[in-house]
């Protein structure tokens, strides 16, 4: 292990490909049954199993925002009526 980490410190910071492949190599001594399969950006490796769960999330909060305000204009509507009714009787709905 000690020597996995000696060989992970001795890699330049402009030789990305070297650490890469150390870590690797690394990881494989240690667990090999954990090496990884996929390398790349996460936004690229997240980007496929994701898209759907995304697109949910944004409909859902579109829904959520519209919702929302329904019920503030609802309640705006309400809160009017009864205020108008509360200051001129004549306004107030009359069920005889």
């Amino acid at each position: 292990m000690l020597s996995s980490a000696t060989r992970l410190g001795a890699c330049g910071k402009d030789d990305a490909n070297a650490a890469v492949r150390a870590t690797r190599e690394a990881l494989a001594q240690v667990a090999p049954d954990l090496a990884p399969e996929v390398s790349g950006p996460a936004g690229e490796i997240l980007a496929g199993p994701f898209a759907l769960v995304s697109t949910a999330g944004v409909t859902a909060l579109s829904l959520g925002a519209l919702t929302l305000a329904l019920a503030m204009v609802g309640l705006y509507g309400v809160q009017s009526h009864l205020t108008a009714a509360r200051v001129d009787p004549n306004v107030a709905l009359r069920y005889e």
